[in-house]
């Protein structure tokens, strides 16, 4: 869930940052209020970048899942070093643009002179090709610069979707083993408690077939002292009455 969350704001912080891009990229061209206006609207860009960082980073500190949490740390560090470099970029045409105020070299208002004066429409025109000419190539270079970056984005994401599916395989992986562990460590308990039941099994068998001997001895000691009772009493009388013949 807290990465969801972290996907929704990293997908509001890219719309902040082509909104910065496009922000640093018209103000080259503006003066003045204009200038200062634009200004404003692409420092509470900023702001909301950073707020969205910082939401990021409070996701962090709740998430107990290690993965996910390398997630939304690359997703956090590679914003933010993307604002930096737009901040850089900011800088450096605020830097240009008083410079620029203070020699008194500004392009805009070298053409708003041009309009004040008067001149002819073909010089005009010169002055917008010229400009063209000038800063068209920067704009190209901007514009190829933002569709690598889109691109190394897109592949970035792809690489962490991949890692969190792998993550995920392995997680299930290591469950199944442990359940097999234990599934084994009963086997081996069942076996253990078979074997000790089969030689008690045994050993009562032994005693029985111990007993049953016993018993065939007893009777067999009454059968034959009833046999030699029994020709006692039939031969016993005549040997007694030979003895007395004698």
């Amino acid at each position: 869930m807290s990465l969801v969350k972290a996907q929704q704001y990293e997908e509001e912080l890219k719309g902040y940052e082509n909104d910065i891009r496009e922000g640093i990229i018209k103000l080259r061209r503006l003066k003045g209020n204009d200038m200062d206006r634009k200004r404003g609207e692409i420092e509470e860009f900023f702001e909301k970048s950073r707020r969205n960082l910082k939401k990021i980073t409070s996701l962090m500190k709740t998430e107990q899942n290690i993965s996910i949490k390398d997630q939304m740390t690359t997703i956090r560090d590679s914003h933010k070093q993307e604002f930096k470099k737009l901040r850089a970029q900011l800088d450096n045409i605020i830097q240009q643009t008083e410079n620029r105020d203070s020699v008194g070299v500004n392009v805009q208002e070298t053409v708003e002179t041009i309009k004040v004066e008067k001149k002819k429409p073909e010089e005009e025109e010169l002055n917008d090709q010229l400009a063209e000419q000038l800063f068209g190539p920067v704009f190209e270079t901007q514009k190829d610069c933002l569709a690598i970056i889109d691109r190394l984005n897109m592949k970035a994401e792809e690489t962490l979707e991949l890692g969190a599916e792998s993550a995920e395989l392995l997680r299930q992986q290591r469950e199944q083993l442990i359940i097999i562990d234990k599934k084994m460590d009963e086997l081996g308990s069942n076996t253990k408690r078979a074997g000790k039941e089969l030689s008690a099994f045994f050993r009562k068998l032994a005693t029985d077939k111990l007993i049953i001997v016993v018993c065939l001895l007893i009777g067999l000691a009454v059968i034959v002292a009833v046999v030699v009772k029994i020709v006692y009493h039939v031969v016993g009388p005549e040997i007694k009455k030979q003895q007395q013949t004698k």
